[in-house]
């Protein structure tokens, strides 16, 4: 079948990258595992891969995800490692919750030594300005993600560490509330807008039959 053939392959493409993430070839790695990514998107999008996981219990897709970011993280680009580990948790529901708990336990580490890495270059200086700033909000994304870039750095490393970034707690209590808050004022004003254009369509379908049943009679005491 098919997609045993776009398995078959990106299995290969994953060996490969591993391979060359082990010898410590991380550009290399990069590039074959992407190419593992691709292909394991492509059996995503025909149907869930979950009924044949890696020897891990976990499916390909977060597999490789995460060893894309792994070597991202050896190379010191703490960024894009952050983005493929966090994407590795997207499809995460499907996951056999027994095998990817503990396989979520390792990607969470990584994320702290990631964001603690990240806050060290980018905001040592600046964390107390974030903390005491009004926390931007983009309701196109989910809470925290849906922060400002440096502000989530901070909020996600107290979701990741609540004891050891205890001081950013009032800050991302803040930050949800407020996002909150936007949340349920966009609801409201969704349903306030899908209410004004029903009363319109509902308005113009009267004024419509209105028109027509006066034509109608018009035209049948015309006839008499």
């Amino acid at each position: 079948m098919l997609n045993d053939g776009i398995a078959l392959k990106a299995r290969e493409a994953f060996k490969k990258g591993s391979a060359l993430a082990e010898q410590g070839n991380h550009e290399q790695a990069i590039i074959e595992l992407q190419n593992a990514e691709v292909l394991f998107r492509q059996i995503d999008v025909k149907g869930h891969p979950f009924t044949a996981p890696l020897a891990n219990g976990v499916s390909g897709l977060a597999n490789t995800l995460v060893l894309i970011g792994l070597s991202h993280q050896k190379l010191g680009n703490y960024q894009k490692a952050v983005q493929y580990f966090e994407s590795s948790f997207i499809n995460s529901k499907f996951e056999k919750a027994h095998h990817f708990s503990k396989f979520a336990e390792t990607i969470n580490e990584n994320l702290l030594a990631c964001y603690d890495k990240m806050l060290s270059l980018r905001l040592l200086n600046r964390t107390e300005d974030i903390l005491e700033s009004a926390p931007e909000i983009n309701t196109a994304f989910q809470f925290p993600f849906s922060l400002h870039q440096d502000a989530l750095i901070l909020a996600r490393l107290y979701e990741l560490s609540p004891e050891r970034y205890r001081s950013y707690q009032n800050f991302y209590r803040r930050a949800k509330e407020k996002d909150s808050e936007i949340r349920k004022r966009e609801k409201k004003s969704d349903e306030a807008s899908m209410r004004t254009l029903s009363f319109l369509i509902w308005s113009i379908l009267i004024i419509i039959w209105a028109v027509y049943g006066t034509v109608v009679i018009d035209a049948l005491v015309s006839q008499k």
